[in-house]
């Protein structure tokens, strides 16, 4: 991607993933039960919360077509606090990460594809389960319908 944004805009370009970790799928499908296995160890494992948590995923529309989007749902319905294969997101609050989301869904294309609820767990828990939303670990928001 970085070569051809550099020979089309002739070089004048900057490349710098800040820390993102994106993940790019082209239009070429396969291998996709590994591929959504791998999106969600690389966005929820810890939490998202390393350094190489999956912020970003950018899919072809073939992969779209071919239901990748509906496993990374299946995946991450089934992560749960009690087992602890979702954990905690402490250093933002739910209000922040809902402004948060409302600022990503303004970027032409995207879109929510699953979580977004507010938590609701028993008083016993201190704090809200981690939620992807449009592909990335943003925080305290149920990751499925319950």
């Amino acid at each position: 991607m970085a070569e051809r944004l550099a020979k089309d805009l002739h070089g004048r370009i900057k490349i710098e993933d800040a820390g993102f970790d994106w993940k790019i799928l082209g239009p070429d499908v396969h291998d996709r039960e590994f591929v959504a296995y791998t999106c969600d160890q690389d966005a929820y494992a810890c939490s998202g919360q390393k350094c190489s948590a999956q912020s970003m995923l950018f899919a072809h529309r073939n992969w779209v077509k071919a239901g990748l989007f509906d496993d990374l749902k299946a995946r991450a319905a089934t992560r749960r606090l009690d087992d602890l294969t979702i954990g905690p997101v402490m250093t933002w609050t739910t209000e922040a990460m809902k402004a948060h989301i409302a600022e990503l869904l303004k970027v032409p294309g995207a879109k929510l594809l699953f979580g977004g609820a507010s938590a609701s767990l028993p008083a016993r828990v201190p704090f809200r389960c981690a939620v992807a939303v449009s592909g990335c670990c943003v925080g305290s928001l149920r990751p499925r319908r319950r």
